[in-house]
């Protein structure tokens, strides 16, 4: 396995420099970011953010009652990139009036998302991205951190307990391989949450914050407080911009969510 790898991976700097990154500390910081609903049709598209600012060195979101479910969408404020990345976040979801929202699946986190047209969005089953969140699903008060993914607007989703509060989110690209990854404290070893082998991601992806709250009903319920992301040039690489070499290289040599492979192997690879 381990030369497998070897052959397949190019890693760069252990100790590189953010490609970006965004610390909130400005009024300014919101022109460095696209607006979902702001985009298009406001019939495809419709107003669902209540409130965003900057505000005490962090970005400050509520989000209206709404879902990200099949050819639903939900708020979600992103940049966009192209190729392999790491981008990581520190981030907390509270309710709007305390500690935890009270309203069920009321959730927010770290999202990537295909950019698709309107005619396409009015069409449907167009819809492919992945996020891990966290927040209230279905019980109330237990805090969970909520893996989902859509393709061509089939949702597919898994719930994992979590600490209430502060946590760092991760999400690394190497090529159709994504890995979802979170911790709750700076110097704490990353846990792998989820492995996702997409093959229908385009090199080019929005990514950024999504957010939802009350989509089962109740009222809405939730803030988003963000600490800080930044796009780290990622240890693993596929993508060299030749369509053809970067298809036959992930379908033939790119095991970072096989079976085989195992969670510390991929931890290894992709770096701390």
């Amino acid at each position: 396995m381990k030369w497998t790898f070897a052959l397949m991976l190019v890693t760069a700097g252990l100790h590189a420099e953010p490609l970006w990154q965004d610390q909130f500390d400005s009024n300014q910081s919101l022109s460095h970011w696209q607006v979902l609903e702001q985009l298009d049709d406001k019939d495809l598209f419709p107003v669902q953010t209540k409130s965003l600012m900057i505000k005490n060195g962090a970005l400050w979101f509520k989000p209206a009652k709404s879902g990200w479910f099949n050819d639903d969408v939900a708020p979600f404020i992103f940049r966009e990139v192209t190729g392999d990345f790491d981008v990581r976040t520190r981030l907390k979801v509270t309710g709007v009036t305390g500690e935890m929202p009270q309203s069920l699946w009321s959730l927010a986190g770290l999202m990537v998302r295909q950019n698709i047209s309107a005619e396409q969005k009015f069409a449907g089953r167009h819809e492919n991205w992945l996020f891990i969140n966290t927040g209230i699903a279905e019980v109330p008060g237990q805090t969970v951190l909520e893996s989902k993914y859509t393709l061509n607007s089939k949702s597919n989703l898994r719930l994992h307990p979590a600490q209430q509060g502060w946590v760092e989110l991760r999400l690394v690209r190497a090529g159709f391989a994504f890995i979802s990854l979170y911790r709750y404290q700076d110097k704490d070893p990353w846990q792998l949450l989820d492995r996702y082998y997409l093959q229908q991601m385009p090199p080019t992806v929005q990514i950024g914050f999504n957010g939802y709250t009350a989509s089962a009903g109740g009222p809405e319920d939730l803030t988003l407080q963000v600490d800080y992301i930044k796009l780290m040039p990622p240890q693993v690489k596929m993508f060299t911009g030749n369509h053809a070499k970067d298809w036959y290289q992930n379908v033939s040599s790119n095991r970072l969510t096989d079976f085989a492979t195992s969670n510390a192997e991929v931890l290894k690879l992709i770096g701390n």
